[in-house]
């Protein structure tokens, strides 16, 4: 997959639609939550810390956290993402 700089191309700039249970073949997927990137704890869970700055137009604004959709994952430019996949042999 090429995930490239957001404006750099008109196509390959594109959010990229990943069906995680499409990555594995001959197994099912049981369960899929997104972790935090040193995935160490889970991302519904993580608590941003809130910086008091001088004036209200200082603060940065954080993309909120998008949650799955069943097992996909939007991927926007340049994003990483981690997730812990439980798997099941089908048969």
């Amino acid at each position: 997959m090429l995930n490239t700089l957001t404006g750099e191309d008109d196509e390959l700039s594109a959010p990229a639609q990943v069906d995680i249970a499409q990555l594995f073949k001959n197994l099912r997927v049981e369960s899929v939550a997104e972790l935090t990137l040193t995935a160490n704890q889970l991302k519904s869970e993580d608590q941003r810390l809130k910086w008091k700055t001088v004036s209200e137009e200082d603060t940065l604004e954080v993309e909120q956290h998008r949650p799955l959709v069943g097992t996909v994952a939007i991927l926007q430019p340049m994003e990483i993402r981690t997730f812990v996949v439980s798997l099941v042999v089908s048969q």
